[in-house]
């Protein structure tokens, strides 16, 4: 019966990932980057913030890329006052196609410009839409390709577990949802 205690332990442990609606990223260490937003403000993006990072790659010309827009404006509104944010990497799109864009689908996410495609190579996409997820050290926790719902109560768990210890309010977040 010693075993139990200690597999009680990792499956405990293990708990966060295994809950995960997708699985952990074992790859190599992604290179941070500097992008500007639709301001010209520059963001750097894979370096410790102290926050939970969502980073989602899309384009204007993608409908799954599209399609699941609202729902990364949901998951930012859900993760209000928490140490999270959600960054959509715009890829080869023009700032004049986006603000089209923008106008017939508001959205309230820090948009960043990616023209040139910079950042689908080191950051390992093989297609769009594609997001990766850093914990606040910076380091990635998932690399997630495809369309997701990314305001489903799954999503929102697995992104919770990743929230810095001590965060306010984390335990009424858990509880309520």
């Amino acid at each position: 019966m010693p075993r139990l205690p200690a597999l009680l332990l990792l499956s405990l442990v293990a708990l966060p990932l295994a809950a995960a609606p997708f699985p952990p990223y074992e790859g190599d260490p992604l290179p941070p980057f500097t992008l500007n937003d639709l301001d010209g403000t520059p963001h750097t993006i894979g370096k410790a913030t102290g926050e939970v990072v969502v980073v989602n790659f899309w384009a204007t010309w993608c409908p799954p890329c599209i399609a699941e827009m609202p729902t990364l404006e949901r998951l930012q509104q859900a993760f209000a006052g928490k140490p999270l944010k959600v960054l959509a990497v715009n890829v080869g799109d023009e700032p004049y196609d986006i603000a089209l864009f923008l106008r017939q689908q508001p959205l309230d996410l820090t948009i960043l410009l990616d023209r040139k495609g910079r950042t689908q190579k080191p950051w390992k996409m093989r297609g769009l839409p594609t997001t990766v997820i850093l914990d606040a050290g910076g380091k990635v926790r998932y690399h997630v390709p495809g369309q997701r719902e990314w305001d489903s109560p799954e999503i929102q768990a697995a992104l919770r577990a990743l929230l810095p210890a001590g965060t306010p309010g984390l335990q009424r977040a858990d509880a309520g949802g």
